[in-house]
């Protein structure tokens, strides 16, 4: 103990001197957690604004794929209500098309049918000039036979005078 209380000084140093160097060490290790702490904060801060950044992007790029999808779901909306509406011009054509291909047939069985009858018109004018001739003969022979018949009436009058 003798040497205790001789060295006490040097002792005491010796503690203060690995207290101070513990509180230095102690202030440093501080220092440093406090240093790296505010970085890792910064790093955290830095990710957080880059991961905000990325869903603000995301976001933005769901919202203009959403307005894209809107807009081509109008796009076919109206293009399938156009094609309804072409459907119904295409029924409507066809629907014209069997009326006209009906008119069509019944023009050309009305044509044929006054084809038969100029046909018969024909014959019925050849049949009466035929028979108009005939009766103008007859007529001019019953013509001839009449004056005939007064000349020999005027000549048996003329006689018996």
């Amino acid at each position: 103990m003798q040497w205790i209380l001789e060295h006490q000084s040097l002792i005491l140093s010796s503690l203060f001197a690995a207290t101070a160097s513990g509180v230095a060490v102690g202030w440093w290790v501080k220092q440093r957690f406090i240093t790296q702490t505010q970085l890792l904060e910064q790093q955290l801060v830095s990710e957080k604004q880059l991961h905000q950044q990325q869903l603000e992007q995301v976001k933005q790029s769901l919202a203009d794929a959403q307005q894209e999808l809107d807009e081509l779901d109008n796009e076919r909306d109206k293009a399938a209500f156009e094609v309804r509406q072409s459907h119904g011009k295409l029924m409507a054509a066809m629907e014209k098309l069997r009326y006209f291909e009906a008119v069509k047939q019944e023009r050309q069985q009305y044509f044929d049918e006054l084809g038969q009858m100029r046909e018969q018109k024909s014959r019925l004018e050849t049949q009466l000039r035929e028979q108009q001739a005939r009766h103008e003969q007859m007529n001019q022979a019953n013509t001839e036979k009449l004056q005939s018949l007064e000349q020999a009436e005027v000549r048996l009058k003329q006689q018996v005078e």
